[in-house]
């Protein structure tokens, strides 16, 4: 009977140990071109801390910066152990195409009379 209790533990530690608890958070934009983020904590934040999921260039300690494009997911990954409370600030540029349809309505200088 000890036998089999201990087979069935030690059949039972891979499992346990294979979970992965990491918590990822998703930040949705509707518009955007290029993202800056930067990434603060109010403890320091150690390396390999949390992983950004996208393909983003580290241009600075905890600062990136994305290729993005319309309904673009920035997708960030944290460290089960991680203690830490984060604050994440966006900066995102996009363009917007306003069409002139050539309506007329000008204006003209005047000049005054004598």
């Amino acid at each position: 009977m000890k036998k089999t209790i201990l087979m069935m533990f030690i059949l039972c530690l891979p499992l346990a140990f294979a979970l992965y608890g990491g918590e990822t958070k998703n930040f949705h934009f509707n518009k955007c071109d290029i993202l800056r983020v930067n990434i603060t904590g109010n403890l320091t934040i150690d390396e390999g801390e949390y992983t950004i999921l996208n393909n983003c260039t580290k241009n600075q300690t905890n600062y990136y910066i994305c290729d993005c494009n319309d309904n673009y997911d920035f997708n960030v990954t944290f460290k089960i152990n991680a203690i830490n409370n984060y604050t994440f600030h966006f900066n995102y540029d996009y363009s917007k195409h306003i069409s002139d349809n050539g309506g007329g309505g000008g204006s003209s200088g005047g000049g005054g009379g004598g």
